[in-house]
């Protein structure tokens, strides 16, 4: 289904039930995640099944050379919402793989699903899942009650850059500033809230509150 670099996501198949298992079934490793010590009957049942985005979607991660199991990946479409997870054997940790995947297939999403958000969430003692949607192009959108988890919401850099030319005319036209927004300006501004916003994310103490709100309240640049 999606092709990068290393890897190739597919649909699951029976030889991928063990290797799936090994890590699934870790304790220690799968702590900060659902979906764990089944049975390879009840892995078997719910993992090869036809794909479905709107039911959601369990998917393999392989290596493309050996067709080995490195991780896998959870989407599901509702509405105008698609939600990701992912999850990576231990094994293969730190090597990229998880990043290297991610990033091609939110550009496929979002060449499929122009007009869907999408969306990850994450335990937020999870620190390394977080710096990981951050340096994707994710922002903290707020926290979800229901499963006690932050949630995180994919914006491209450019349509990051959109919302900083939203705010500097928002400014311009509220703040009775008549001045053109010159680039001189709008990139260090656009480099301070970004660094503002990860240093906030990844700071537990400082009180969450959404992306919009950090954006207009970050940045020292006036025009």
């Amino acid at each position: 289904m999606i092709n990068t670099e290393r890897c190739i996501v597919r649909c699951f198949e029976e030889k991928d039930l063990d290797s799936f298992m090994t890590y699934r079934n870790n304790d220690e490793w799968m702590k900060y995640q659902g979906f764990k010590n089944l049975t390879k009957d009840e892995y078997r049942e719910s993992l090869l099944v036809p794909f479905d985005l709107e039911v959601g979607a369990q998917l393999a991660i392989v290596d493309k050379v050996t067709d080995g199991l490195l991780g896998d990946i959870y989407l599901c479409k509702e509405e105008d919402e698609i939600s990701i997870g992912y999850t990576i054997n231990p094994i293969y940790s730190r090597k990229g793989y998880i990043s290297e995947v991610l990033k091609g297939l939110l550009a496929k999403l979002k060449e499929d699903y122009p007009s869907c958000k999408i969306v990850a969430t994450t335990e937020k003692e999870n620190i390394p899942s977080k710096n990981l949607l951050l340096k994707l192009g994710f922002v903290y959108d707020g926290w979800e009650d229901q499963w006690q988890e932050e949630v995180y919401i994919y914006w491209s850099l450019m349509s990051l850059y959109y919302l900083l030319i939203v705010y500097f005319r928002w400014n311009m036209i509220y703040f009775n500033h008549d001045k053109m927004v010159s680039c001189r300006k709008v990139f260090p501004a656009f480099l301070h809230i970004i660094t503002k916003i990860r240093s906030d994310y990844m700071d537990t103490n400082t009180p969450k509150t959404n992306f919009w709100n950090i954006l207009c309240a970050s940045t020292p640049y006036k025009i």
